[in-house]
């Protein structure tokens, strides 16, 4: 059974990669589109991926709540955006006018 424990083990670092990519403190979530069609839901989800080819698909959430009663179901889409890094640090330049002696 060691192949099954090696699968858990990489499962569980997976969890924890992404639980810290979508960490509060990592981002938020946006909220970007509602509807209650699926397939236009599915278009506007296909134009994002075409406008922003370097788009991850982890990077967005579908929302449509359970509805029981009998409502029509509703979609939302949200995407998360990371918060913005430090800001490098830059060396300042060296002087380099001749020493004066």
């Amino acid at each position: 059974m060691p192949g099954q424990r090696k699968r858990k083990r990489r499962h569980q670092e997976s969890a924890q990669q992404h639980a810290a990519r979508f960490a509060p403190e990592a981002g938020s979530w946006t909220f970007l589109f509602s509807t209650g069609d699926a397939h236009e839901l599915k278009a506007y989800v296909n134009e994002l991926v075409r406008t922003e080819p370097d788009l991850r698909s982890d990077d967005l959430r579908i929302d449509a709540p359970c509805s029981r009663d009998g409502s029509p179901r509703h979609y939302s889409l949200s995407r998360f955006v990371p918060h913005p890094g430090p800001e490098p640090h830059l060396a300042p330049e060296p002087d380099h006018r001749p020493a004066e002696g």
